[in-house]
């Protein structure tokens, strides 16, 4: 291709360079724009946001108490789990007027990424377990008040992947997701409850004291409610006390890994123990009251039922 450019009178040569066109750059946004930039997209993420602070639930009794089961740290999946006591308190779920409330670590889960020694104590790969989890979801929907975030068990896919996977595994069941930490306000006839859920409280634990984070958590932070709740140390206990002029009832509450070769190898001494209290708040007068014995809880129902058959009250959706 001959080169471009122009003949001079004299006979010498001159190239010419060719004109180029190109897009104008343009200039970069102001401070102003990019920062109402970032408050548009943190608008529409908290529109967004399945993960609640806040919950509201009210509940109708007919004259009994409202009753729920918190469980927390099945680990299912794990080769140490207790699933004989599983499947009890999935049957007791089933067959009593009682809902639940899940606290975080469902599902064994080991990442491979962080800790690829501890899925040998898996007795099946992620997939199976949140399956398996997800089967829960479905068939105990109706029961389940709210499941709550924090294990980190649960979290690992999304810490290593960005991806939530309690978007795909409650989103057409009707479960509130609630923040580790967070509150579910219950409105029981005409009493109102007030309970902060954790997963994990990261300070103030005690080795001996097992209800001691959750009752310096409420002391510190000047909080109203009725119930903590608490999971992640495997470990259960339960305490009902008066702070300022309100009893209080704070939750510890232990595993179906009972078996925990991980948790030995990080130095827990402790042996790991299925502690899962059922808790009563009653409407007529404002009142808490746990049963930690799973066959105590069973007679205490059975009871009230025949009390409330005799009188001949109608249908309270208790087993006959």
């Amino acid at each position: 291709m001959p080169e471009q450019g122009i003949y001079h009178p004299n006979g010498s040569f001159h190239k010419v360079s060719p004109i180029v066109e190109k897009p104008f750059s343009s200039s970069d946004p102001s401070l102003n724009e990019q920062i109402s930039h970032l408050k548009d997209l943190q608008e529409y993420k908290k529109s967004h946001e399945i993960w609640k602070d806040e919950i509201d639930i009210k509940a109708t009794t007919q004259g009994l108490p409202f009753m729920f089961m918190a469980l927390s740290d099945l680990h299912i999946g794990a080769s140490g789990a207790d699933y004989d006591a599983l499947k009890e308190r999935l049957l007791f779920l089933r067959d009593y007027p009682v809902s639940a409330i899940l606290v975080g670590d469902l599902a064994d889960n080991f990442s491979p990424m962080r800790f690829p020694s501890s899925m040998s104590e898996n007795l099946v790969e992620p997939t199976d377990q949140w399956r398996l989890a997800r089967s829960f979801f479905k068939e105990f929907q109706d029961k389940i008040l709210v499941n709550v975030g924090g294990g980190q068990h649960d979290e690992w896919v999304k810490r290593i992947s960005g991806i939530d996977i309690f978007q795909w595994m409650t989103e057409d069941l009707n479960i509130p997701l609630l923040k580790s930490g967070g509150v579910v306000n219950f409105q029981v006839d005409d009493q109102k409850y007030k309970t902060r859920l954790f997963h994990k409280i990261g300070r103030l634990n005690s080795q001996f004291n097992y209800t001691h984070a959750g009752k310096q958590a409420l002391r510190l932070a000047g909080d109203d409610s009725d119930l903590i709740i608490t999971g992640d140390k495997h470990l259960g206990a339960v305490e009902q006390t008066h702070i300022g002029d309100r009893k209080r009832t704070i939750c510890q509450l232990g595993t179906l890994k009972v078996e925990d070769d991980f948790g030995r190898s990080q130095g827990y001494p402790q042996r790991p123990i299925p502690f899962y209290p059922v808790f009563m708040l009653f409407g007529d007068q404002h009142n808490v009251e746990v049963v930690e014995n799973l066959d105590s809880a069973k007679k205490m129902i059975d009871a009230t039922f025949q009390y409330y058959k005799q009188l001949g009250v109608g249908s309270l959706g208790l087993r006959s």
